[in-house]
């Protein structure tokens, strides 16, 4: 018997994206439009439609879909209104000031990441591939006297780009840090939202996380998160089966998380090293792994 074309696209997809154009040539002897019909009425299905002209299968588990790539770059390839959340610990250049002030220990020069703020120009990005009302979370430093001016100024220019600022989250990280007019036990998450925000899909997290940071010898990236942290904001923005977009994915714990709870993922980094560690931890947790190179 036959096999429909629709089980050959899902045998042929499964744990491997392919552009379209592959696509096609695989199967030379079905009409293009009957492909493409085969597959956008299985978006949701049997697929998932992540990127222009790249498709994954998923056969209803959750998938994560790595990049390696710049951000601003990477983006520009996603539909609009095509991610349900976006989750992300930017490189902010405010950190570069961390590493510069003398303390009665060393302190390094410089992290193992390039540092560099996000613009006007990626936030519109944000905006254009989140869907209306979509929760948007980003990391940013606990106010100071230092941090202040340059927080403030990127929920202004997150609003100019059309975003609504909700709130601002606490990460409790447990462990004391360092500090002269207080010592560092936070850091803040912004809630923004695409338009007025859709109500929380879990009313059981609160605006206060409590998660003990990271042992340091332990991280893989300097500014790591820990799972359990982004599995609270995962709960709180999505429900099983959507998608979540971390442009500046790190150690992928935005990746893992959604794949404990069951959430397909878009992960973007730039450092080659960095990513080729983290997808080494990555595969203990996932069934199967999507690498983009």
């Amino acid at each position: 018997m036959k096999k429909p074309l629709k089980m050959k696209l899902v045998d042929y997809l499964t744990g491997n994206p392919h552009h379209l154009q592959e696509i096609y040539e695989k199967f030379p002897e079905e009409a293009e439009t009957t492909i493409r019909g085969r597959l956008n009425e299985n978006i949701n299905r049997c697929f998932k439609r992540l990127a222009r002209g790249v498709y994954v299968a998923t056969k209803g588990d959750a998938t994560a879909v790595i990049i390696e790539g710049d951000a601003w770059a990477e983006i520009k390839n996603l539909a609009d209104n095509s991610v349900d959340a976006i989750i992300t610990d930017p490189p902010y250049t405010i950190m570069d000031d961390f590493v510069s002030i003398g303390t009665t220990r060393k302190k390094k020069n410089s992290w193992s990441f390039d540092t560099k703020d996000i613009d006007l120009e990626l936030l519109s990005e944000f905006e254009r591939v989140l869907k209306p009302g979509g929760h948007f979370f980003c990391f940013m430093p606990a106010n100071s006297e230092k941090t202040y001016e340059y927080n403030d100024r990127f929920i202004r220019m997150a609003m100019t780009s059309g975003f609504i600022m909700n709130k601002s989250f606490v990460w409790n990280k447990i462990c004391f840090g360092m500090g002269y007019t207080g010592r560092a036990k936070y850091e803040q998450i912004i809630f923004f939202s695409k338009g007025k925000r859709h109500m929380p899909y879990n009313r059981s997290i609160a605006d206060c996380l409590d998660h003990k940071r990271i042992y340091p010898g332990n991280r893989i990236h300097e500014a790591e998160k820990p799972v359990e942290l982004i599995e609270d904001l995962v709960k709180f923005c999505s429900e099983e089966d959507q998608v979540i977009l971390d442009p500046f994915a790190g150690s992928l714990s935005t990746a893992k998380a959604c794949l404990r709870q069951r959430r397909h993922s878009i992960s973007v980094e730039v450092s080659k090293p960095i990513l080729e560690v983290a997808v080494e931890h990555l595969e203990k947790e996932a069934e199967k792994i999507v690498l983009l190179n």
